[in-house]
């Protein structure tokens, strides 16, 4: 039979051969542990360092201090957990090494559990940065419970980071674009986006010719245009090779407005429509010529019956006023003359035939009185 004594011997050599080593390497385990969410980084990328505390560790206070190179990198901001409460977390943002000093609420009468991601550190990576690596330094420090005691959880970790070159970015442009029709305003330029085309109200559909540079797609939306007087955009997409960079050019193209046969012709005149005019007007002034030339012959005929013989006159200005008052009589009754807006007339006519009627006619008379007053004398 086993002595006790012996078994029990055994047993605690047992416990202290698994169970005690597990106990020392629970307590050498740290409390907090930091993580970046990456190891390669080039200008402009955004790098996270990561504050983690242990599940179980009931922290009433800390201090946190993160240095780097501010040549290459340069703090964001920091973003504490909801398990951080407000007011008992301050960070200065603006020294290196940028100092966070955490002191829970002591009115609560205890440190409150913490576990998991407690605290992000965001950093940019700058432009210009040469190739090679850089280091993100944290440390912890300052642990306390509750009550004030040193809970000995210091930390120190140091992150390297690769940087690498910047990867040359894409671009999307056109280097040339001609239209079908018209002339873009203002003329095309790589870094001018919005143009001006017009067109005349015949012109139903534009194209373009394009170029850009190798790999990049081209799309046009539309060709063909909105009615006539009214204005049509259309967009031209450039992306580049590997989809990132995407460019826009809007052409709004003016189609004019389409004027009616009816209206060109009255607001531009042609030849044979002039020429008619000119006959019209041509017509009336003949028209009027006749109707004044008649008007100052009856004119000058009356004037000279009503002139007495025995004066000797031909009373040559009598007529011409006579046909001059005739004519602008004439001229201001004559519909035709004002229509056609005729120059005042003076027309001249030779008084010589009705003056040698008269005088025929006085002979004739004298001589059939002689020839009468001869036969009534041989009579008697």
């Amino acid at each position: 039979m086993v002595n006790p004594r012996i078994l029990r011997t055994v047993l605690a050599g047992i416990l202290a051969v698994f169970i005690l080593p597990v106990r020392q390497v629970k307590a050498a385990s740290p409390a907090f542990a930091f993580s970046t969410d990456k190891q390669s980084v080039s200008a402009g990328d955004t790098v996270s360092l990561n504050v983690k505390i242990q599940p179980g560790a009931f922290v009433a206070g800390f201090r946190l201090r993160v240095s780097f190179d501010d040549s290459v990198l340069q703090l964001a901001g920091v973003t504490p957990s909801a398990q951080i409460e407000p007011g008992t977390l301050q960070t200065n943002e603006i020294s290196n090494p940028v100092c966070s000093v955490y002191v829970c609420n002591v009115d609560k009468g205890y440190a409150p559990k913490l576990s998991g991601t407690i605290l992000t550190y965001h950093f940019t990576v700058l432009g210009g940065i040469p190739t090679g690596t850089t280091n993100i330094c944290v440390c912890v420090d300052q642990t306390c419970d509750f009550e004030g005691k040193d809970m000995v959880l210091d930390t120190l970790r140091t992150f390297t980071l690769n940087l690498q070159a910047t990867p040359k970015q894409e671009e999307a442009y056109l280097t040339d674009l001609v239209p079908s029709e018209g002339t873009l305003e203002p003329a095309f330029a790589r870094d001018i986006y919005d143009y001006r085309l017009a067109v005349g109200s015949e012109v139903k559909a534009v194209t373009f010719r394009t170029s850009a540079p190798e790999g990049c797609d081209v799309q046009i939306n539309r060709y063909t245009l909105y009615a006539a007087g009214s204005k049509t955009p259309i967009l031209i997409t450039v992306k580049s090779a590997d989809g990132k960079a995407k460019s826009v050019y809007v052409v709004t193209v003016e189609r004019a407005q389409k004027i009616a046969e009816g209206a060109a012709s009255s607001a531009l005149p042609s030849g044979k429509e002039t020429s008619a005019k000119n006959t019209k007007a041509e017509k009336a002034l003949e028209a009027a010529k006749k109707s004044t030339k008649s008007t100052a012959g009856n004119t000058a005929r009356t004037t000279v019956r009503s002139t007495p013989a025995a004066s000797g006159r031909t009373n040559g200005s009598a007529v011409e006023s006579g046909a001059e008052s005739s004519a602008e009589n004439q001229k201001l009754s004559s519909p035709a003359l004002a229509a056609a807006a005729v120059p005042p007339l003076t027309i001249v006519e030779s008084q010589m035939s009705p003056f040698l009627t008269g005088m025929l006619a006085a002979v004739l008379c004298i001589v059939i009185g002689i020839l009468l007053s001869l036969w009534f004398r041989s009579k008697k």
